[in-house]
């Protein structure tokens, strides 16, 4: 068996992991073997609207939708059901990122008959910048919930990174399973972030959101310095631009 006609079968699941999962599969793609992987992304009941980025974002990788969270080991059986034509199977945690030449050295370490799985070195990578806010609720939405503040866009360097960025357990869940067709995201909590990961060596990004209120209030927003100001939020919308320097560390996604 040659390298050209080896399939690799790498499966990856995914639960409300935002740009984190997003940021695997960029890996992926790029790397020196990307046209060996037959990649499927397992989706454990997800709420944070990333299977829409990741249809129309990556047409080349299959979604398996699960109704309810099968966790990470039954996450990954769901992807195994048919081998027919896979010659090697790879898990990869979605919080994770691979390097451009991750793939050979496996397949070279996995050639002896009487080797059955291999690992590669990991190394850690969770540097992240985040925006923090701080509201109190300002009312009570047409379907019964009590919000705070409205994220509807994020734009990092002028890109739009709505559906991109990952936002904590102290928003609700994504506005479309509420039938919220403008994709506003609400705060549940008085306190709450949205963050996403960086590099390293990676330049100070410019952050531009979109906050609204369903009512007028006054929001303490800022970035993971802890620095906070005050912005006057409206029911119209208020964009508020922030300069992120401080890089934090988080416990990534786990599936």
């Amino acid at each position: 068996m040659t390298a050209a006609d080896i399939t690799v079968r790498v499966v990856v699941v995914n639960f409300d992991g935002g740009a984190v999962t997003l940021r695997c599969l960029d890996s992926l793609l790029a790397s020196d073997h990307a046209h060996l992987l037959d990649i499927v992304v397992v989706d454990n009941a997800s709420v944070d609207g990333l299977l829409w980025t990741l249809q129309e974002r990556y047409p080349q990788v299959r979604l398996i939708v699960s109704d309810v969270n099968e966790g990470f080991a039954r996450g990954c059986n769901l992807a195994l059901r048919d081998l027919d034509g896979v010659d090697f199977v790879a898990l990869i945690n979605n919080d994770a990122i691979v390097h451009p030449g991750w793939l050979a050295p496996l397949l070279a370490a996995s050639e002896p008959a009487d080797v059955g799985a291999v690992c590669p070195k990991l190394l850690l990578n969770i540097d992240v910048n985040a925006v923090l806010i701080d509201a109190a609720p300002t009312g009570r939405l047409p379907d019964g919930r009590d919000v705070g503040i409205g994220v509807s866009a994020v734009r990092i360097d002028q890109r739009d990174v709505t559906y991109e960025v990952r936002y904590d357990e102290r928003f609700w869940a994504d506005e479309r399973a509420f039938r919220n067709d403008n994709g506003v995201k609400w705060t549940k909590q008085p306190t709450a972030s949205l963050w996403w990961p960086v590099e390293p060596d990676q330049s100070p990004s410019v952050v531009d959101v979109r906050l609204t209120a369903v009512a007028p209030t006054t929001v303490r927003v800022g970035t993971g310095d802890g620095q906070m100001r005050e912005v006057e939020v409206t029911p119209a919308g208020t964009s508020v631009t922030l300069h992120p320097h401080e890089v934090l560390r988080v416990v990534n996604s786990a599936g």
